[in-house]
């Protein structure tokens, strides 16, 4: 609703303007940043709020050209544009798999897990174009207050954002669905780890597509390892390791993913349906491994916790989307 009301702002200082003599409502140009106007209002993004904007903010408000795409029952792929940002998504076929494994003492036990609906997963996690379109943030060094970033990390529209507590990411969540009028939420562990392992597809790599880490992650051997001078040390952008079965990128390394559920300490064989996580806790479950981890923590069963709002330099977002009962 923040962005809404931010929004509604503008159309109203916009649509006065409009109603003036073309010349001087032409010539009407306020810079981004003003007390009542945000990036937000800079549709085409020349870097002013202009009359040329009104028509697409109308838009926006009434969620006419915000998304846009194709979603069906039946199809593998669902390709969205939000404020001509595209977004592209894979569908998991509903199935069950083996959850969790003996490597490490909080993935115990293997146990079966059952998810009973289909769901879309994003092809490659939130990208600072579009956080920084809804959010007027890129969540990028530059405003973390810690310079010494900026020079480690990468900047720029096919990077993943980062730098995201899982509080940012339930905000970007809200700004996301009051635009396009959708449910976009976090997955659940399980969802994200059936994703991860190729779902449907499933040939049972070790990582999320490979039996070879270094083929479909970047992670401490070929990136922070090797020193804070290298072209290869810190995040990368989208897409550029091999997709794992489903064709979903960087499922294992480059970001640690946030997921919905409160951290579970451990676990029983018992089977398992649809599993939501517990009801309370003190942190949130990360999944996948960042460009500093370790192999292990780059397998689909590896997880992590930290408090939900918590900045750290490896986190990001992957979305997904639940077909309506009608597409």
């Amino acid at each position: 609703m923040k962005t809404v009301k931010r929004l509604l702002s503008v159309v109203i200082a916009l649509a006065g303007i409009a109603c003036v003599e073309p010349a001087s409502a032409q010539g009407f140009r306020i810079p981004v940043g003003t007390d009542i106007l945000t990036t937000r209002g800079d549709v085409n993004g020349d870097g002013f709020v202009d009359v040329s904007d009104i028509a697409s903010i109308i838009d926006i408000m009434s969620g006419k050209s915000i998304f846009s795409g194709t979603l069906s029952e039946t199809g593998d792929t669902a390709t969205f544009n939000i404020i001509g940002i595209p977004l592209t998504m894979i569908r998991v076929k509903a199935g069950s798999f083996t959850m969790g494994s003996t490597e490490q003492d909080n993935e115990k036990w293997p146990r079966k897990v059952t998810i009973t609906k289909d769901y879309f997963i994003a092809e490659t996690e939130v990208m600072q174009r579009l956080w920084t379109s809804l959010m007027g943030e890129a969540h990028t060094p530059t405003n973390t207050g810690n310079t010494r970033w900026i020079t480690t990390f990468g900047i720029g529209d096919d990077y993943p954002a980062y730098f995201l507590s899982w509080d940012l990411c339930q905000e970007f969540i809200s700004v996301l669905n009051s635009l396009t009028h959708r449910e976009f939420r976090m997955p659940t562990e399980a969802e994200w780890e059936y994703a991860a392992r190729g779902g449907h597809k499933s040939q049972g790599y070790r990582y999320a597509g490979s039996n070879d880490c270094g083929e479909v992650a970047w992670y401490d051997l070929n990136d922070a390892m090797l020193g804070l001078g290298d072209k290869d040390y810190g995040v990368h952008p989208v897409k550029t390791k091999q997709p794992n079965e489903l064709g979903l990128y960087d499922m294992s390394g480059n970001l640690k993913e946030w997921c919905s559920d409160f951290y579970e300490k451990s676990f029983t064989t018992a089977a398992r349906v649809d599993p939501q996580g517990p009801e309370t806790g003190s942190g949130h479950v990360l999944k996948g491994g960042s460009w500093g981890s370790n192999d292990s923590f780059c397998r689909p069963a590896a997880r992590e916790v930290s408090a939900p709002n918590k900045q750290l330099q490896g986190n990001g977002l992957r979305l997904v989307l639940t077909p309506l009962d009608s597409e």
